[in-house]
């Protein structure tokens, strides 16, 4: 069964907004009051995250729609292979932690949901289909949220779609669970990923890499940046005697794997400087801070993004600020 959780009433017109999709997953029938009492959890979490919290002043912009079909058991598969009696078969990969699920089958239950709107019932399917991402305020993500876990403590993993599949995020109800969903968020809103890939393909960014087509949370330069001026792009964050300083740079560990030091303090915004490695790049891409949401990386095994307090960077701030409105 599908249900508006937010905002309240029918009024906000669906195509017009941000639609976050959460779907229940190895959640029993008995287990219905905890998968609402979780998408309430996280709504409280989008109002309290800076910049989400101007949802409080514009709810209108996000639309939260809660999906529940009850599960023969309770939480994903540990390690193996699909075929667990969940809703949408999930599984955990005992290698990296990640929490996969069937596409197929979310297919199908989005197929058969609908919603109440102030023009009448509109299928889930409508509002979001599989094979790509719809960016900015009109598009949408899928959270597919399981039960919380003991071990391995928490799964998750953020998907972009190929073929016949969803962009998603998923996770289990563990730690900081929240802080996946907001990542995913902020993907479709879209930010750049923030950390590195090993593999050649990803040695050093070019300036036709895709992945920094439009970013604006990471950029490309041949050379390490040497004035702040020379990038337009992040000037807006900077005050005027930023702007017109030489640039900070902190280039990246001189080995070739990817980079996966995490601060030894919480992260707290302050000057942009540039930091090598982001956008799934080893050399050559610069991401605006040392630490941000869009540096952790769901499902890859490391860059927690369930474990620690970390809120997004000035540079993500601002882009997410402005889409909002």
């Amino acid at each position: 069964m599908a249900s508006k959780i937010h905002p309240f009433g029918v009024g906000n017109a669906l195509d017009a907004s941000f639609k976050l999709i959460l779907v229940a997953e190895g959640f029993t029938a008995a287990q219905r009051g905890a998968f609402s009492a979780l998408c309430h959890d996280l709504i409280e979490a989008i109002l309290a995250t800076t910049p989400f919290n101007r949802t409080r002043v514009r709810p209108e912009w996000l639309t939260v729609i809660k999906v529940f079909m009850p599960s023969t058991s309770s939480g994903p598969r540990i390690a193996g292979a699909p075929g667990h009696s969940t809703l949408l078969s999930s599984f955990v990969d005992g290698a990296t932690n990640r929490l996969a699920v069937d596409h197929g089958l979310l297919g199908a239950v989005l197929a058969t949901q609908s919603v109440t709107t102030a023009v009448g019932e509109v299928p889930l399917a409508a509002l979001y289909g599989a094979g790509g991402i719809t960016y900015g305020v009109t598009g949408g993500l899928v959270a597919v949220i399981a039960p919380a876990m003991a071990d391995p403590a928490g799964a998750d993993d953020h998907v972009r779609p190929a073929a016949g599949e969803y962009h998603l995020v998923a996770t289990t109800a563990n730690g900081l669970w929240h802080q996946v969903v907001l990542r995913g968020i902020g993907t479709a809103l879209g930010l750049a990923d923030e950390y590195e890939r090993e593999g050649a393909a990803f040695a050093a960014a070019t300036e036709t890499s895709p992945e920094l087509a439009n970013a604006p949370n990471v950029v490309f330069s041949d050379a390490p940046p040497v004035m702040n001026a020379d990038f337009i792009a992040w000037r807006h964050v900077m005050s005027p005697v930023e702007a017109l300083a030489p640039a900070v740079v902190q280039p990246r560990p001189a080995h070739d794997l990817p980079n996966t030091a995490l601060p030894a303090a919480p992260y707290a915004a302050g000057r942009v400087a540039f930091w090598e490695g982001g956008a799934g790049y080893r050399r050559k891409a610069y991401r605006p801070a040392e630490d941000c949401l869009m540096r952790r990386a769901p499902g890859l095994g490391y860059l927690p993004a369930r474990v620690g307090a970390i809120g997004f960077c000035p540079v993500c701030v601002s882009h997410l600020r402005s889409a909002i409105g």
